[in-house]
């Protein structure tokens, strides 16, 4: 089902979050894993089509990101019962493959997406070191169905904008996306709500 990221509620700041890198084993604070810039958080997962469409162009923009001072974890909430190709066991070959050289977490209870206000994939969320999150949103314009090719122009403009102290110069355009899979009765409130 298709679904679109969603704002933030109002004076958010980034809680006390800690990822299990399931290609190293090894958990990371959010604090741990934040650049001189901020951190970029991307709640992706292995199967969606969506996702899939700017794994490659993510992939080439990692060093950038990094380049810029920014750290980069990416989070995989969903279900892995009713989408086993989702379990984390699957997960590290899926960034072997797509050369993902960063920190890619699942979220074995789903707190990690409620916490961040997450409802779909891909989605962006960059945070100051101070916790603010300074964008939220889509990759780039393009996804499988309209052809586009990926460039990640919506993040990369934002952190270029971010890295030189400046807010972006642009309007915030919600990602669209897969929604995430819930495990049964565990859909947040903010999604119930909204």
């Amino acid at each position: 089902m298709a679904a679109q990221s969603l704002a933030l509620p109002t004076q958010f700041i980034l809680p006390a979050l800690e990822f299990q890198d399931t290609c190293s084993g090894l958990t990371y604070s959010a604090s741990e894993l934040m650049g001189p810039k901020g951190l970029v958080i991307g709640q992706i997962c292995n199967h969606c089509p969506y996702v899939l469409h700017i794994a490659p162009r993510l992939s080439a923009c990692i060093p950038r990101i990094q380049e810029l001072g920014f750290g980069i974890a990416l989070l995989s909430s969903n279900d892995p019962v009713h989408y086993p190709q989702d379990a984390p066991e699957r997960m590290p070959e899926w960034a072997i493959q797509f050369k993902m050289n960063v920190v890619y977490a699942f979220d074995v209870d789903q707190s990690l997406a409620k916490a961040l206000y997450s409802s779909c994939t891909p989605e962006f969320s960059v945070f100051s070191v101070q916790g603010a999150c300074t964008y939220r949103g889509r990759f780039d314009e393009s996804h499988h169905k309209n052809g586009l090719p990926s460039t990640g122009a919506d993040l990369m403009g934002a952190l270029e904008q971010l890295a030189l102290g400046k807010n972006p110069n642009r309007h915030w355009i919600p990602s669209t996306g897969c929604s995430i899979k819930w495990k049964p009765g565990n859909e947040p409130d903010y999604l119930i709500q909204g």
